[in-house]
């Protein structure tokens, strides 16, 4: 790198200098008597990308010394900037860029490196060499790939050498014109159940410029990867389609979806030559894997202040031809505010259902007077939690006061 890295000493003698000087005349003679003084070696790191005079100075209530000493940077210490691209439909991609804003000197050339690989060392890396007079390098068609993802960094060299690079630059190369789908796939949306099935719909490209013969789907929760990177996304194809298909379930176990989480997804067709251009990014949150939230959810609070919840039984729905009724459900009520730092108390139901319902009482031992409380209701307990209701608010009223049921049956927020 082209950063100046330099550690220097304080000699603070200044400092600690006792000052006593004592100068006396005893039988024609001079007796001078110099306290010990002590040094202390302070470290400092700094970093330059030009050339810079560095001013190192110490000080005591006597006054103060200054040390200079000049660094020079002699290769560049800044990269080209604004560096951008343009693809076209024949797949030539020309990049343009600015001069360094610390060019420590006349720019002799500029060099670019790239790759298609990006855990590759720099040194295995494609190198190009740019005459100084350029700004500007087109990649002529055929020389890169179609439907490829390529990570470019560049630099600017002087007479004493290669500067320091840029960041890394994606390029996104077209799929040859009009060989592939010009357009993408539209209003895509993704639905997911509580065993995390994906079912996915899209309306077909407008103009796919052939038959469709594959759709992929890119998907990833990598919140840092960029919209742009898709092609580095985790991917699924699918090719048993009709020109009709615009919707397909995926088993999101077997695609290594991971449970209540976030993920992104694209979809870009195929057709008999290319791929097209990828749809809109859209969204969608996994769930528990295991059970739904239960619904009809309230909550009524009696008049020794203990609260009544109520809700509809749940069914395992992992074996679709023996589904049976849950028994095991936890009820979690905090006082509100709550936040993603609250400490939710847990309650928990094991006993077999009947009528269809059930009713977990939450004794008034649990809960304090004039204070409002959050609740969500969860079939399953632990580990095996499935997805939460809806939060609910209910009141609890003070001890001596009395209680209107119908003031507090829950609502929906």
């Amino acid at each position: 790198m082209f950063s100046v890295y330099f550690v220097f000493m304080y000699i603070l003698f200044a400092l600690h200098l006792y000052r006593s000087f004592i100068f006396s005349y005893f039988f024609s003679r001079h007796i001078v008597t110099l306290d010990l003084y002590r040094v202390d070696t302070v470290e400092s790191v700094s970093t330059t990308h030009t050339t810079r005079q560095l001013v190192c100075e110490a000080r005591n209530e006597d006054g103060a010394i200054q040390h200079r000493i000049r660094f020079n940077v002699n290769k560049p210490g800044s990269p080209p900037g604004s560096i951008k691209y343009v693809v076209s439909p024949e797949n030539s991609a020309t990049l343009s860029w600015n001069k360094p804003s610390l060019p420590n000197g006349n720019i002799t050339g500029y060099l670019a490196y790239i790759t298609q690989n990006l855990s590759d060392p720099l040194d295995e890396w494609r190198r190009i060499v740019i005459d100084s007079n350029r700004r500007r390098f087109t990649f002529v068609e055929g020389e890169l790939d179609r439907n490829s993802t390529y990570y470019l960094r560049m630099t600017a060299s002087n007479a004493y050498g290669e500067g320091i690079l840029s960041e890394v630059v994606e390029i996104i190369t077209a799929n040859g014109g009009i060989l592939g789908p010009t357009s993408a796939p539209t209003d895509v949306l993704v639905d997911v159940d509580e065993l995390n099935t994906l079912n996915i719909s899209w309306i077909p490209p407008e103009n796919p410029n052939g038959l469709i013969k594959e759709y992929i789907f890119y998907f990833t929760r990598n919140t840092h990867s960029a919209e742009s990177s898709y092609r580095n996304w985790q991917s699924v194809v699918i090719s048993n389609i009709t020109p009709l298909t615009n919707q397909y379930l995926f088993n999101g176990e077997m695609l290594g979806i991971r449970r209540d989480c976030d993920y992104r997804l694209r979809v870009a067709a195929r057709n008999e030559v290319a791929e097209g251009p990828p749809s809109e990014v859209a969204h969608f949150k996994t769930r528990s894997g295991l059970f739904a939230a239960p619904n009809g959810v309230n909550v009524l609070v009696d008049m020794n202040g203990d609260a009544h919840v109520r809700f509809n039984v749940v069914y395992d729905k992992r074996k679709p031809n023996n589904a049976a009724a849950l028994t095991a459900y936890t009820t979690l009520i905090a006082p509100l505010p709550i936040n993603e730092d609250t400490k939710w108390t847990a309650i928990e139901y094991n006993e077999m259902p009947s009528n269809g319902s059930i009713e977990v009482l939450i004794p008034k031992t649990l809960l304090q007077d004039a204070m409002r409380y959050a609740l969500q209701v969860a079939a399953g307990n632990d580990s095996q939690m499935g997805d939460k209701s809806t939060i609910i608010e209910f009141d609890i009223p003070f001890s001596n006061d009395e209680v209107n049921h119908k003031n507090h049956v829950a609502s929906v927020i």
